[in-house]
Parts: structure tokens; sequence; C-alpha cells
């Protein structure tokens, strides 16, 4: 996994952690990811990119991520989402908001239906 794809999985996951701000338990759990994927400066410019400004951090996000998985496969793509949504299930729970957003960017990258088939599965 090079550099690009380490920094769009860690931002992945924290742009979904932020939509209620990030709680120390989902703090441990982009630390651990940095840890699995040798990936701490690439967690350091997730945290800087997603503070650079909350309010649109989504929408940057958005762009950034079509961008940077572009040439990624489909079963990768959704492989992803499935990993983000394992982890803020990690909670108890996923809300609306959280699980909207992972749609939404499941449509952005063309692999919508596939995401979803795989959540009803969990």
């Amino acid at each position: 996994m090079n550099s690009s794809e380490k920094k769009a999985l860690i931002l992945l996951k924290a742009i979904i952690f932020l939509h209620h701000d990030f709680t120390d338990e989902e703090k441990k759990v982009l630390a651990q990811k940095a840890d699995t994927l040798d990936a701490h400066e690439e967690l350091n410019w997730v945290m800087n990119f997603v503070q650079e400004d909350t309010y649109t951090a989504y929408e940057r996000t958005r762009a950034f991520l079509k961008n940077a998985l572009d040439h990624v496969e489909t079963l990768q793509k959704v492989a992803y989402l499935c990993e983000v949504w394992s982890a803020t299930n990690q909670k108890g729970f996923i809300t609306e908001m959280e699980a909207m957003s992972m749609i939404k960017l499941a449509r952005d990258w063309g692999v919508e239906s596939e995401f979803i088939k795989q959540v009803r599965k969990k």
C-alpha cells in the first residue's frame, strides 16, 4: 500500500469519526491503524487536513478520496468502506449520519450497491 492509499484509508475513517467529534476510542483506532500500516506521517497529514477546517472537511475529503482511490479496484474500495463500517460499529451502533456519509462516498466511487450488499451480510 502506497502513501496515498494509507492517507486515503486513514482519512476515510477519520472523516466518519469526525461527525460527532473524535472520541478517545476513535483516536485510538486511528493510531492503531497508523501503527498497523506504518503510517504515522500519513496520520499526521490526515489530522492536519481535517482540522484545517472541520466544517468543509467532509466535502474536501470526498474530492481527495475520489482522486486518491481512482485506480483502486472495486472490491478494495468496498473493503475499505466495510473496514470503516466495522470500526464505527465497535461503539455498538452506527448513526444515520455516519451511515449516509459512507453510502454517499460509496456512490461517489461507483460501489454503492456492492457496499450495501456487504453491510447487509454483517
